[in-house]
């Protein structure tokens, strides 16, 4: 088995995988890839940075002969669909930073495009649903940012004072 060299960070929304990727980073001396790696993909693609962190964090293709055909072409082939194009530019400067040096890689289905690697080492991290909605919300409140996110019809909810002095209402639903 080869030592460690690469993080991958996989995690539920709110439950601090980007901090706890730049703590372990730090704490190891290596680069950690997250917003780093969106602002790379937008240059490469010449997609903007708000369309790669919307659409380029899940693959959307079910179709793996598809993707595999995509790599085995390189990302310039006008007839795949964007995201599928994002997907591909993603895929390859993921596994040429990894190749490049050690580092600390923050969601972007890094895990998945890295798991045949044997230095890898592929975190999940999750938290019970009440710390993530504590944690959107101190985050949120910090910045004056107030918004709703729901999912069905039972939501869980929750209110803090904004920086602004109005409220910060949050509902998650499962």
């Amino acid at each position: 088995m080869n030592p460690v060299r690469i993080i991958t960070i996989s995690r539920e929304f709110g439950s601090g995988g980007r901090t706890v990727g730049r703590e372990v980073a730090e704490r190891l001396g290596v680069p950690c890839y997250d917003k780093e790696l969106v602002a790379k993909i937008a240059r490469e693609s010449g997609l903007a940075e708000e369309f790669i962190k919307e659409n380029g964090e899940y693959a959307e293709s079910a179709n793996a002969f598809l993707f595999n055909w995509a790599l085995a072409a390189g990302a310039g082939g006008g007839s795949l669909p964007v995201s599928d194009r994002l997907y591909v530019i993603q895929h390859n400067l993921i596994r040429d930073l990894a190749e490049k040096e050690p580092c600390v890689i923050v969601g972007r289905c890094a895990d998945y495009i890295l798991r045949e690697r044997t230095d890898c080492m592929n975190v999940f991290l999750h938290a019970d649903m009440q710390f993530r909605i504590d944690r959107i919300l101190r985050q949120k409140s910090r910045k004056s940012f107030c918004w709703t996110a729901m999912r069905s019809a039972e939501p869980i909810t929750g209110t803090t004072p904004a920086v602004s002095g109005a409220s910060c209402r949050i509902i998650i639903s499962l």
